[in-house]
């Protein structure tokens, strides 16, 4: 009789325990690792300084921390590619480089109308028990009425972030702007 209860409650089990859950695992957003360094930056005393290029044009000048949000912008109003509105076009790979000892995570979008185009977060594996986000890479494209706006967006943690605008337009040559901050 025992025997029977065992056999009866392992067939009543067995269906539930073997249901393989088709989750995907969520995309990293790149975007609220950067808002974690603006707040921090925001409550620091760094020293903050911009480097512009524009047309063969550079200048050199100190920020302050009141203006450090201006100028990071373009991070703050990035969509979030690991929203529910947009996790499902995005496509994830990890690349391992044992020779420089990180994980790229690289997410892709499936569609290139897509604002964000690419975003790569290259993570630090020297101290597996910490392994923490060295740097970040987003390509985002946005259509004007005669052209378009790529920004590639760079951010080194704890260091510097850099944003190199290029524009074209109908029938105009290209123009690039590259801003960098820097804090110390």
């Amino acid at each position: 009789m025992k025997y029977l209860f065992f056999v009866a409650l392992f067939y009543f089990i067995l269906p539930f325990s073997c249901k393989t859950k088709n989750k995907s695992e969520p995309l990293i957003s790149g975007k609220s690792i950067v808002l974690g360094q603006i707040n921090h930056i925001d409550t620091s005393l760094y020293q903050i300084t911009k480097y512009e290029s524009a047309n063969s044009i550079n200048d050199t000048s100190y920020v302050p921390r009141e203006d450090f949000r201006f100028y990071a912008n373009s991070f703050i109003v990035l969509p979030d590619v690991t929203s529910r509105e947009f996790s499902k076009s995005y496509n994830e790979e990890k690349i391992i480089d044992a020779e420089q000892n990180t994980l790229s995570i690289i997410t892709t979008a499936k569609d290139e109308s897509l604002e964000i185009q690419q975003q790569i977060l290259i993570i630090d594996l020297n101290d597996l028990t910490t392994s923490n986000v060295k740097s970040i890479f987003i390509n985002r494209k946005q259509k004007t009425k005669g052209g378009f706006i790529q920004e590639k967006l760079f951010w080194q943690l704890d260091s510097y972030f850099q944003i190199a605008t290029i524009t074209q337009e109908e029938n105009k040559t290209e123009q690039i702007k590259i801003i960098k901050l820097t804090w110390q």
